[in-house]
């Protein structure tokens, strides 16, 4: 393993973007091997430079890669810092940035936990508001559409091959058509009901500014 400080002291001297990036992948292992637990020096020298890897990933569009980087490294920011978080630097754009990667992964539920925390640690940002709202309503869209499909079926079988069911396979059909339009709608209830009350929280904040 190399020494901390070298490998501080190489990275800083690169000015060169792209030199940055492949310094931070040949000596990626080593970065990781670093105890942050041993001293405050050590942990500013993991967390900056696993952040800069995180944003080097996300900035080329690498958000498989980014996303297993920043969820260490904001794990590592909130587990140091704890109730002010929200106070380092890094923190938001960090997070953002791991919300983003998450989203465009399509892991819409881990996205929209992140920017609930996100928009609630810095409400007076609208993008993140917004960003929570889409991701809520993209998620019950989602699920919906997969629900949606049964009830099409059912409408299929019920114009087309309805006649050669016998009683039990109908009622199934019918029975799995009844539970996915009632999934469907509490589900976009829901949804609904979560955006509406962010959009109040956010009016409520703007007032109180």
């Amino acid at each position: 393993m190399k020494d901390i400080e070298e490998l501080k002291n190489s990275y800083g001297q690169i000015e060169d973007a792209n030199k940055r990036f492949l310094f931070l992948l040949d000596n990626k292992d080593d970065i990781f091997k670093i105890d942050e637990n041993a001293n405050e020096k050590n942990f500013n020298i993991k967390a900056k430079l696993l952040t800069e890897l995180s944003f080097e990933y996300s900035n080329k569009s690498r958000y498989s890669e980014a996303n297993n980087v920043f969820r260490i490294v904001v794990d590592l920011y909130e587990t140091h810092y704890k109730e002010n978080i929200n106070e380092v630097p890094y923190y938001e754009n960090l997070l953002w940035n791991y919300a983003r990667s998450l989203y465009e992964l399509k892991k819409y539920k881990k996205a929209e936990k992140e920017l609930k925390k996100l928009h609630g640690l810095f409400p007076q940002n609208e993008s993140y508001k917004d960003w929570y709202v889409g991701t809520i309503r993209k998620r019950t869209w989602n699920v919906t559409q997969y629900f949606a499909g049964y009830i099409i079926l059912f409408i299929v079988i019920n114009h087309t091959i309805k006649d050669q069911l016998d009683y039990w396979g109908y009622m199934g059909i019918y029975v799995l058509a009844g539970i996915s339009l009632a999934t469907s709608l509490t589900l976009e209830t829901i949804g609904y009901i979560k955006r509406l009350r962010i959009k109040s929280q956010a009016i409520t904040n703007r007032y109180k500014a």
